[in-house]
């Protein structure tokens, strides 16, 4: 089960994951759903240097990618096994990505933007429920949120990354 799944993968203390992915158009159709399991668990990511990862992944920025050779692969994985530092600033950063990009808010925000008339009262969407008061909650619970995502900095990244990510959200 994906609680099962999720369990494990908190329990491993993984530092590294593989995500190799076919260059195919099949593939290249898939989420980069590895690129979220990987950096919710805290943990620098290999993936295929193909889409859909390279919608996301910035090669040592914030994980590695990998061309379609095995010696590709014997080098992200030298390069992100040897740098701890690297490896590390990779995860924060991608926790920053997805932080940025893939909250409750910051979807409801994308969605309000390509499709306004979601919020518009009376409008074709009303039906769906109320956006506007769903957006207030979750501003309501930031503050929780800044709780739960400072425990987690401080927990795999250590003071160091805690106070990069203050620093880095204090620009």
């Amino acid at each position: 089960s994906l609680d099962a799944y999720r369990q494990h993968m908190k329990d491993s203390h993984y530092d590294i994951g593989l995500a190799p992915l076919d260059s195919d158009e099949f593939s290249k159709c898939k989420y980069f759903n590895k690129f979220l399991e990987y950096t919710t668990q805290g943990i620098a990511g290999i993936y295929s240097d193909t889409e859909p990862y390279t919608y996301v992944v910035k090669d040592g920025e914030n994980g590695f990618l990998a061309g379609p050779s095995p010696e590709d692969w014997y080098e992200a994985i030298c390069r992100a096994v040897d740098d701890k530092k690297l490896r590390q600033q990779c995860v924060a950063n991608a926790l920053e990505y997805v932080r940025t990009n893939h909250t409750a808010e910051a979807v409801v925000n994308q969605a309000v933007t390509a499709v306004p008339e979601m919020v518009k009262p009376g409008g074709p969407y009303a039906k769906c429920g109320d956006f506007t008061k769903a957006l207030r909650l979750y501003r309501l619970l930031k503050p929780v949120d800044w709780a739960c995502l400072a425990v987690y900095y401080l927990r795999h990244t250590g003071i160091k990354g805690l106070t990069e990510m203050i620093r880095a959200r204090s620009k």
